[in-house]
């Protein structure tokens, strides 16, 4: 009688006695002391795996408590910029409806502060859960390549145990890869809980942000006024002639609660370059609670380098679609040519000095505009 290698256990199990020595009637020392060291080299094996998964989960142990650590300190952070905020706006109710312009600027100035701690906190927010799902994903290559290489060895050498011992040592590893296994899912669920933590700790930056932003919007109702330089005028002259337009906008601000960006046209017209006064519409935070179409004038002043004499222009708004509500991220950009100055007039007149223009852009109400 013949018996297959994989059917020896089965059979030696029914006490078949057909044609076949007994294992244990030829040779029973020998067999035993071969289930001894069989037994010996597989706990063996066993202890050395369960030593290296116990390292491998005691190391992502490590590496989740760090991820930890840092949540906490970014929640640390958040929370002491949420009370800042909230100082802010506190302080903003206080003055009322009556600012003065140097508290809005220093307002403003202290808001762009937080603003740009509030982004660096967004920053570090995504490298942390970038780093978490990277955590995740290595967690669980981990455990799936620990079940594999075990399952593997654990086949190979249970196939080589033919006696009621082996049952026993089957058990003892199963309940062993049962409690690798939960261990691997508890350090899943709280790398996953940690992620979430994460996210939730984005929405409630990004709802400061939203904050801080009608914050400024309010703070600048009283703010009117921009001063500023328009450099490279040779190289926008150029651009001018060549093209038939060259626009410089500053960049969006709010002013008088409007989200817009002031700035100046300048148009070829013929040989000569028209400087026009320009304004550009955006979409802003508070614009529920603004008048719309906007319908305030706005003046360009062009200042001379010593102080002497300037030159205006006023451009009154009308009900175009230029000047309604934006309904995307910002409207088509606004200019007057009726309303403008001849460069080569400015130059010859000794407005421009080192190749720059000294500018006031105002809003001016109805009412005032003269």
């Amino acid at each position: 009688m013949v018996v297959r290698c994989n059917s020896v256990c089965a059979h030696m199990q029914s006490e078949c006695m057909d044609h076949v020595i007994s294992v244990q009637a030829a040779s029973p020392q020998t067999n035993s002391s071969s289930q001894h060291a069989t037994m010996m080299a597989l706990n063996a094996n066993m202890y050395t795996r369960v030593g290296e998964i116990k390292d491998n989960l005691d190391h992502l142990t490590q590496e989740n408590t760090t991820q930890s650590n840092c949540l906490n300190e970014i929640s640390q952070y958040v929370n002491t910029k949420k009370e800042t905020l909230q100082e802010i706006l506190h302080r903003t109710r206080d003055l009322g409806t009556v600012v003065s312009a140097s508290d809005v600027l220093h307002s403003t100035v202290t808001l762009n502060h937080h603003g740009q701690m509030l982004q660096e906190l967004s920053g570090t927010i995504g490298n942390s859960h970038e780093a978490l799902k990277d955590l995740l994903y290595g967690t669980k290559q981990c455990v799936e390549e620990l079940k594999k290489d075990t399952a593997t060895t654990l086949r190979a050498d249970l196939k080589e145990i033919v006696c009621g011992e082996g049952s026993v040592l089957r058990e003892v590893l199963r309940r062993d890869l049962e409690d690798v296994t939960k261990a691997a899912s508890s350090n899943c669920a709280e790398t996953v809980a940690a992620i979430l933590e994460v996210k939730e700790c984005e929405n409630k930056a990004g709802s400061i942000v939203k904050n801080k932003e009608k914050i400024t919007a309010l703070s600048s109702i009283p703010l009117k006024r921009h001063e500023f330089s328009v450099e490279g005028l040779n190289t926008i002259k150029g651009r001018a002639l060549a093209n038939g337009f060259c626009a410089y906008e500053k960049k969006k601000v709010y002013t008088s609660g409007y989200h817009l960006s002031p700035g100046i046209y300048f148009k070829r017209d013929g040989q000569h370059v028209l400087v026009c006064p320009h304004i550009r519409l955006h979409k802003g935070i508070i614009d529920s609670v603004l008048q719309w179409p906007f319908d305030e004038n706005f003046r360009l002043t062009i200042k001379h380098p010593s102080q002497s004499k300037e030159c205006q222009r006023l451009v009154v708004a009308s009900n175009t679609k230029e000047y309604a509500r934006p309904d995307t991220e910002h409207n088509v950009g606004v200019y007057s040519t009726a309303r403008s100055f001849r460069l080569d007039e400015l130059e010859r007149e000794g407005y421009i000095a080192g190749d720059k223009l000294q500018v006031v852009w105002e809003l001016v109400s109805k009412n005032n505009s003269n």
